[in-house]
């Protein structure tokens, strides 16, 4: 065999080399997959007069991209319907939904975004993104677990935000209603197919 001849079978072996190896990369590499609302919650628990109340919002969606190997090149999108936020009684549901607080019927949803994760311990990461909600936009930064699921991945955790920080109720309800309400998520996102 000529020099020329083992020289291009030998590029032509580098070349088929770095072929699969970025074939097994991009195998590996996580792509955004579509929560499942079913599995998902997202809760609001604000303080009236010192008594906790909790609502439920009954719609997220959205997606998020993660692979355990490169926890950052994590991101997330998660979509949630504020129209179906939920106290339990119809005239709350409906004053909630109201201009001065919600303001659902201009501003149906709360967007929250995110890109990257930084690990933490024991299955844990640092995650900050942004909420867009009633016309205000917030950068959060906040903990949250990953757990193995049935058939996917939970991510779980909490935010304390602050009302005014997104103008709902006025200053009238200042020591009403407390200005931090605390807002815990868990989103299931099922195994890609």
């Amino acid at each position: 065999m000529s020099r020329k001849r083992i020289l291009s079978a030998l590029m032509g072996l580098i070349l088929a080399g770095a072929g699969a190896g970025a074939g097994l990369v991009a195998a590996h590499a996580s792509t955004p997959v579509e929560i499942d609302p079913a599995k998902s919650r997202v809760t609001a628990t604000m303080r009236q007069m010192g008594v906790p109340v909790e609502g439920a919002f009954a719609t997220v969606s959205g997606t998020v991209q993660f692979d355990p190997e490169a926890p950052t090149g994590g991101a997330a999108r998660l979509v949630i319907d504020t129209t179906g936020f939920d106290i339990g009684m119809r005239d709350f549901n409906e004053e909630v939904a109201k201009p001065e607080w919600l303001d659902s019927a201009r501003h149906p949803q709360a967007v929250f975004t995110a890109e990257g994760l930084k690990p933490l311990e024991d299955n844990r990461f640092e995650v900050t993104g942004a909420l867009k909600l009633k016309g205000h936009e917030v950068e959060l930064t906040t903990e949250l677990s990953v757990a193995a699921a049935e058939g996917g991945r939970l991510f779980s955790g909490e935010w304390p935000l602050k009302r005014q920080d997104f103008d709902i109720g006025s200053s009238d309800w200042d020591g009403v209603v407390d200005d931090t309400v605390l807002v815990r998520f868990s989103i299931f996102q099922p195994d890609a197919q």
